[in-house]
């Protein structure tokens, strides 16, 4: 069969705040409070799955490509990427803040992204110059307000999900604390009693600086398997400290004025090869 390229566009309402977050989530550049992004995709004729992408384009002239997560049978549970089948993902840098701006070297962090029918599992390598964690952590319970502390965080969306403005976040600590929950925008509220069955990861090198930390999330989490070629949504973060203050790290910037993940708008494919 013939490809052909297909062009959809997203647009979602303007962006607004959840509780705990800080200041206001519109984007520079929304007309009328609405963000669209267009959105190439190539497929067999007649089918909508993306095979590659192209770059989404934001209003402010911005390129964010999406995300490859591969495929893996075994998934590793290993903080240890170089081998045991981490080595096959493709490698995502966080190599921007909120902003735009690029991010300090001494916090350099990496991203890696494996599936197979049970669960999504992601790797962060991350440098760092100075620790922000609990003393006594209980990895063994969910710690509310991770984002206090150093972090690793993925808000991700299935088409499964009721509207744009609905998806799930997770986050993970250097001490593999966790914490997860269902955000819905459009009603400016979390729901904290949900749990996803996360499992977690971690470890930290004093000596070369670096910490790691693994995610797993059961598809039972978003009430559906993935099929090949399909395509989600999502971003990825991490918040730590540098000389004191506090940074925030993303793959796609969200373009707030002050610190905010929760828009939306700034999620980018995640293809599922």
């Amino acid at each position: 069969m013939p490809r052909k390229w297909i062009k959809s566009s997203l647009c979602y309402p303007s962006a607004g705040n959840l509780p705990g977050v800080r200041g206001d989530a519109s984007l520079p550049g929304m007309t009328n409070g609405a963000q669209c992004n267009s959105i190439a995709r190539r497929g067999e004729a007649g089918d909508e799955r993306a095979l590659f992408f192209l770059p989404l384009l934001f209003a402010n002239g911005e390129e964010m490509h999406g995300i490859e997560i591969h495929y893996q049978p075994v998934l590793p549970w290993t903080t240890s990427f170089e081998t045991g089948g981490w080595e096959v993902a493709p490698v995502v840098s966080l190599a921007t803040n909120w902003k735009g701006d690029p991010a300090p070297p001494e916090l350099e962090t990496t991203v890696r992204l494996l599936w197979n029918e049970e669960s999504l599992c992601l790797g962060f390598e991350c440098r760092y110059t100075e620790l922000d964690v609990d003393e006594l952590p209980d990895p063994t319970v969910e710690r509310y307000a991770l984002w206090d502390r150093d972090v690793c965080e993925a808000f991700i969306r299935s088409p499964r999900e009721p509207h744009a403005l609905h998806y799930r976040e997770f986050e993970v600590a250097p001490t593999g604390q966790w914490c997860d929950l269902i955000v819905d925008r459009s009603r400016m509220s979390a729901d904290w009693e949900w749990r996803s069955g996360m499992r977690t990861l971690a470890r930290i090198d004093p000596l070369s600086q670096r910490w790691w930390v693994v995610m797993a999330l059961p598809f039972t989490a978003f009430d559906g398997v993935p099929a090949r070629g399909e395509v989600w949504q999502g971003n990825l973060f991490r918040i730590s400290r540098l000389q004191a203050e506090r940074h925030y790290l993303t793959y796609s910037p969200t373009h707030t004025a002050v610190p905010n993940f929760h828009v939306a708008e700034s999620f980018v494919d995640l293809l599922f090869c």
